[in-house]
């Protein structure tokens, strides 16, 4: 059930436009609840708080000691020399893969979550919502790929990028692998 008589336009970006059938994109809903603007679009100062609790939060950790330490380099054997339209970074793939296993996704979980969870798409470099669409069959093709790969090469090249990563974070973080002390042990 509709409000009675023309209301204003409650979408911020386009004051004064007006559907004149709800069906045609917009439903009836009362003024005390427009519709929400794109998140990112928001004046600066408003969203301030929130931007800083982004950047204290997993998906700046991700992104700084997993995502940027990613070397795209040896999956360039993966893809043509010649030009052709552009992909989505390995890293982002990459990225997702880890994130998949890590929260245990399906691929269909994992998908909407890159699409609509801004802590996913901040940990793989987006900052904006529009920036950075593909379809999921592209994760499909790279993992076929990379399956192609290691059936001719026997190179697993996700498993080369994970330990390229722990490598760099090990001596970044000065951290010693060769002794265990003994009160760190399972004993079973």
């Amino acid at each position: 059930m509709g409000l009675p008589g023309p209301r204003p336009s409650l979408h911020p970006l386009y004051p004064g436009i007006i559907p004149e059938n709800p069906a045609e994109g917009e439903r009836d809903v009362p003024e005390e609840h427009p519709s929400p603007a794109n998140p990112f679009d928001q004046p600066r100062g408003r969203t301030a708080p929130l931007r800083e609790r982004l950047q204290n939060s997993w998906a700046e950790t991700f992104y700084r000691e997993f995502f940027c330490r990613l070397d795209e380099q040896p999956f360039a054997v993966l893809y043509a020399d010649e030009p052709s339209r552009s992909n989505v970074p390995v890293n982002v793939l990459v990225g997702l893969e880890f994130l998949k296993a890590a929260n245990g996704w399906t691929d269909e979980e994992m998908y909407n979550e890159f699409c609509y969870n801004v802590q996913v798409r901040y940990a793989l470099g987006y900052r904006h919502l529009g920036e950075g669409y593909f379809d999921l069959r592209t994760l499909y093709y790279f993992r076929e790929r990379l399956a192609h790969h290691m059936q001719e090469t026997g190179e697993n090249l996700l498993e080369q990028a994970f330990e390229q990563v722990t490598d760099e974070q090990l001596e970044a973080f000065s951290f010693k692998t060769g002794k265990q002390r003994m009160d760190s042990t399972f004993i079973g």
